[in-house]
C-alpha cells in the first residue's frame, strides 16, 4: 500500500469518526501519523546508511580547533562480505579504494577513474594526502572485534582491512641511521607534530644528542605527517635539510591519524633498521635518561622477563631462529584490565568499538617495541580493524591478534615526577611534564652522565 493511498484511508476515517467518536478516532489518527512518520524516517536512514561506502578523517591537525574530534565523514560498506565470494569482492574493493586514496597529484588517469601511481616510485615528490582507513561496516559487522575474546591468535585468512602499512610513502627518508657497522641498540622513533620545533630542539640538545651515542647506543629519529600549509612544510623541509633527522610520511598530520602514524613508524624502522634490537616509540614532550634505558635493556637481552598477562592456553608467538627471547615483548605502561571511555575525550562510541573491554595494552606517550615484536605487529596489522586510540590499536588489539606479549615498566623505568631514580637509578622516561621540569631533569642526569 503506498503511503498516499493511506494518508487518504486516515483522513475518511478521522472525518467520519468526527461524526460517531470524535475523541477515539482522533487519538487513533495521531497514533497512526507517529507510526508511518518513525517508519518513514527510519527508512531514510537506512538508505543514507548504504548510499556511502567508505570512511575518511580529513583535515590537518592545524586546522581542527579541537584535534580529538577530527572532521569525520562515515561512509561504510553495505555488503555483508559473509560468503567466500563476497570477501573476495570486498577485498577487491578495499584495495581498490586504497590506491584511489594513496594517488599522488600529476598521476594519470585510468579509464576507471583510478590513479596510478608509478610517477611515485620513479622519484615524484608525493603530495599530501588525507587518510583512507578501510574498515567494513560497523553495523553490518558488529563482531568484529570478537577475537579479543579468543586465546588463539587471529586466523589471517580472512580479507585485509587494513592496508596502510603496505602503502606509506615518506616525503623526506633516512638511510644512514643504522648502517651495519654501527648498528644502534635502540632505535629512538619520537613522534612529533610539525609545529613542535621547540620540542624538537629541545630533544637534539639533550638526550637524542649524537655526542652522547657511545654512551647510550641510541639514535633518535623525529617522525611526521605532512601539512597542507605551504610556509609550514617549508620549514619543515629546511628543518629536515639542516638535521637530517626527519623522517616525513604522507598522510596528513592529525589526532585521527595517529594510529597510522605508529603503523608508519613501525614499517620504516622493520625495513630501514631491522637488526636494531629494540624500538622505541617516544612522544616529543617525553623526557628520556637514554644512558638508563641502554642499560635496563642489555640486562633484558642477558635476562629475558616473563610478561604480564598470560593465561593457560594462550597462543604466544614463537621466538624467531637466532633471536633473542627479549625482542618478543612490548615494554610499557602496562593496563591489564582495560575499559573503553564512552563520553570524556579520548571516547570511542559502541559504533566504533561495540565491545565493552579492550585486551590488555600499554599507554602510548612512551612503550618499547622488541625487534621481534615488530616484525609479528606488522604481520597481523592489515587483518586487525581500525581504532582511531593508536596505543590501543598497536599494543593491544593487533598485539592481542599476533600473541605478543607485555612487559610491565610502571615504576621501574616510567615515572610522572623528577626524583633520584631518574638521575642515579633506573627510571628513563618521565612522561607529561613541561619544558621547564625537563630541562630540571636533564640538569640532574648530567650530574650522574657517563663522560668520555
Amino acid at each position: 500500500m503506498s503511503f498516499s493511498r493511506l494518508c487518504t484511508i486516515m483522513a475518511l476515517w478521522h472525518r467520519r469518526g468526527r461524526h460517531v467518536r470524535p475523541v477515539w478516532t482522533t487519538v487513533l489518527s495521531a497514533l497512526l501519523l507517529f507510526l508511518v512518520a518513525f517508519l518513514l524516517v527510519h527508512h531514510s536512514q537506512k538508505i543514507h546508511n548504504s548510499s556511502n561506502r567508505l570512511l575518511y578523517f580529513r583535515g590537518s591537525a592545524e586546522d581542527q580547533p579541537d584535534p580529538l574530534e577530527p572532521k569525520v565523514v562515515r561512509n561504510y560498506l553495505e555488503e555483508e562480505a559473509t560468503e567466500e565470494g563476497e570477501n573476495e569482492k570486498a577485498e577487491k574493493d578495499l584495495i581498490r579504494v586504497n590506491r584511489h586514496q594513496i594517488t599522488v597529484q600529476g598521476d594519470r588517469e585510468t579509464d576507471d577513474g583510478i590513479q596510478e601511481t608509478e610517477d611515485n616510485i620513479h622519484g615524484h615528490t608525493p603530495q599530501p594526502v588525507s587518510l583512507l582507513t578501510t574498515v567494513y561496516d560497523p553495523l553490518s559487522h558488529p563482531d568484529r572485534f570478537r577475537f579479543i575474546h579468543s586465546r588463539k591468535q587471529l586466523n589471517l585468512t580472512g580479507p585485509k582491512t587494513n592496508l596502510i602499512p603496505e602503502q606509506v610513502r615518506w616525503r623526506h627518508d633516512l638511510t644512514h641511521v643504522c648502517p651495519k657497522s654501527d648498528r644502534p641498540f635502540i632505535l629512538a622513533l619520537v613522534v612529533s607534530a610539525l609545529k613542535e620545533t621547540e620540542r624538537r630542539a629541545f630533544v637534539r640538545a639533550t638526550w637524542g644528542n649524537p655526542v652522547w651515542y657511545p654512551h647510550s647506543r641510541l639514535r633518535a629519529v623525529f617522525v611526521l605527517g605532512e601539512t597542507l600549509d605551504s610556509a609550514l612544510q617549508d620549514a619543515v623541509d629546511q628543518e629536515a635539510a639542516i638535521h637530517n633527522d626527519i623522517i616525513q610520511y604522507t598522510f596528513i598530520d592529525s589526532y585521527a591519524n595517529l594510529t597510522y602514524k605508529t603503523l608508519s613508524l613501525l614499517t620504516w624502522s622493520a625495513s630501514h633498521c631491522p637488526d636494531v634490537p629494540f624500538v622505541a616509540k617516544i612522544d616529543d614532550d617525553v623526557m628520556v635518561n637514554p644512558f638508563h634505558l641502554w642499560t635496563f635493556f642489555k640486562e633484558q637481552l642477558n635476562n629475558p622477563p616473563e610478561p604480564k598477562g598470560v593465561k593457560e592456553g594462550d597462543e604466544v608467538m614463537e621466538v624467531p631462529a637466532g633471536a633473542n627471547k627479549a625482542t618478543t615483548y612490548i615494554y610499557g605502561r602496562y593496563d591489564p584490565v582495560p575499559y573503553p571511555l564512552r563520553s570524556t575525550k579520548w571516547a570511542v562510541s559502541k559504533v566504533e568499538y561495540p565491545e565493552k573491554s579492550f585486551p590488555p595494552f600499554v599507554h602510548g606517550p612512551a612503550y618499547v617495541v622488541g625487534s621481534a615484536a615488530v616484525q609479528q605487529l606488522l604481520k597481523y596489522a592489515p587483518y586487525v580493524p581500525f581504532v582511531k586510540l593508536e596505543d590501543v590499536y598497536t599494543t593491544g588489539l593487533v598485539a592481542h591478534a599476533a600473541g605478543v606479549k607485555h612487559v610491565q615498566i610502571n615504576g621501574v623505568i616510567n615515572t610522572f615526577v623528577i626524583n633520584h631514580k631518574l638521575f642515579n637509578g633506573t627510571q628513563a622516561f618521565l612522561e607529561e611534564t613541561s619544558l621547564n621540569t625537563k630541562k630540571k631533569a636533564w640538569d640532574g642526569i648530567l650530574q650522574y652522565a657517563p663522560h668520555n
